[in-house]
């Protein structure tokens, strides 16, 4: 406690006098002068870091010549809205071709039409609810400063919906095709294309891959993981060395080359190594499109299934998952495949594959071994087409379903685009980029863009 502290100290000893009138009045002014908030707030927020820069730049006389030039930003155009009163508007409208035809008819026939004059501004009436409002005839000139007014701007449109903007405008203004013309303003405004999520189902229609004719024709590969801990028996890293090393011990040399191998843009398969080894085999090396794992489905489908199987049959602590690799692999090629309608292992080897639980099958004796090879090459033609038939089948029900409700715009050379942000970092982050210019068509649903502004 206080009282019980008897250590005389220096502050406590010293003899404090009275204060003088000028330290007084020093005091006070000490007092009224402003502090900066720099020095009071531990947290300095960036509108108050601007506010400061503010109020430390130099005052510049509104005489001076160097003016700043102020340019047309697209996703500012706030600025840029151009505020008309009523002479003005009737100035535009006695300048407007249509709006003078129907000055014409409202002096020939005053009481057929739906227009009439007030104060020289032509109006028309429509009807909303149970009563007839006047609004004002807006002419050509003049539509793109509504639209800008009602949509553009945060407190009349705050770049609302289409729906919205029209019901907004059209109790207040009127001009043919009101409807198109917001529709159109608003699908191409800069900042609803960049900010706003498309509610609507991707672009394009699919475009199945032509089934192979043959097995073995081709071949997708994929990483999944890391799955912890790494072991030997499957793969410790996904490097190239380790995709080249799998490729040729455990496909190639059990099975042979494969005509052309399908992967990923991932750096394991788009290295030299794994590419120089491709050329030595005679494999054409193809692959996907960046960030579209779709069209790899067959390889990523397999994973998903792998994984789910794999979770459910090692143990509690996940830690023996390349002991079941393998087993997991063999039920897989000896089951009956969902799209082929033959297994795997039916395919290759032209026969049932004999299981560990099986009952004991009889062996036949085949004393002309020739017929035996022709007959086992006729039932692996037959299952070829088969497995080809059922694939097209399949994919034409996919086709079906993907294409349902969705639309297949085409787009042009030259034409300008915005592409989606992947990796979103924050809440209210631009959705899009752009926009880009198209510079080549790949094929029916890939496009080659290139940015406008690094042309120079």
């Amino acid at each position: 406690k206080g009282n019980k502290n008897c250590v005389a100290d220096c502050l406590s000893r010293y003899p404090v006098g009275e204060p003088f009138d000028d330290e007084i009045e020093q005091r006070s002014i000490a007092i009224q002068t402003e502090i900066q908030p720099s020095i009071v707030n531990t947290i300095t927020t960036r509108a108050m870091k601007q506010q400061q820069q503010q109020l430390l730049e130099p005052n510049v006389p509104a005489s001076t010549t160097h003016q700043p030039v102020r340019t047309f930003d697209p996703l500012n155009v706030v600025n840029h809205i151009t505020v008309f009163t009523n002479e003005q508007l009737k100035h535009h409208q006695q300048e407007d071709n249509s709006i003078k035809k129907i000055i014409e008819n409202i002096e020939k026939t005053p009481l057929k039409i739906e227009y009439y004059l007030n104060n020289g501004i032509v109006c028309r009436n429509v009807k909303r609810i149970n009563r007839i409002i006047a609004v004002p005839v807006i002419p050509k000139t003049k539509i793109k400063d509504v639209l800008l007014a009602y949509h553009n701007s945060p407190m009349n449109g705050a770049h609302l919906g289409i729906d919205r903007t029209y019901y907004k405008i059209r109790d207040r203004f009127y001009w043919p095709r009101m409807y198109y013309d917001i529709a159109q303003h608003i699908k191409s405004c800069p900042n609803c294309n960049i900010n706003k999520y498309s509610r609507k189902k991707p672009n394009g229609y699919l475009n199945p891959v032509d089934p192979p004719v043959g097995v073995w024709e081709n071949l997708s590969m994929d990483f999944v993981g890391p799955i912890t801990p790494p072991s030997a028996s499957a793969t410790r890293d996904n490097s190239a060395l380790t995709a080249a090393t799998v490729l040729v011990e455990h496909v190639i040399l059990k099975h042979g080359a494969p005509n052309q191998i399908l992967t990923d843009n991932s750096t394991h398969f788009t290295a030299e190594l794994f590419n120089a080894i491709m050329s030595l085999c005679g494999v054409c090396h193809i692959f996907t499109t960046p960030y579209n794992p779709k069209s790899n489905g067959v390889c990523e489908r397999f994973n998903a299934s792998m994984c789910d199987v794999l979770s459910a049959t090692c143990n509690t602590k996940r830690n023996d998952w390349d002991k079941q690799l393998s087993k997991i692999t063999f039920a897989y090629n000896s089951s009956r495949h969902v799209t082929t309608k033959l297994t795997p292992f039916e395919l290759i080897y032209g026969r049932l594959c004999e299981l560990p639980f099986d009952l004991p099958q009889r062996t036949t004796t085949v004393t002309e071994p020739h017929l035996y090879v022709k007959q086992l090459n006729e039932y692996l033609q037959m299952a070829k087409q088969i497995a080809r038939s059922n694939i097209k089948i399949s994919q034409e029900k996919s086709k079906q379903r993907y294409d349902a409700n969705r639309m297949n715009e085409t787009y042009i050379i030259g034409d300008f685009v915005y592409v989606k942000r992947l990796g979103l970092n924050y809440k209210l982050a631009s959705k899009y980029n752009g926009p880009y210019q198209i510079i080549q068509q790949l094929n029916e649903s890939i496009y080659r863009l290139q940015n406008p502004n690094e042309l120079n």
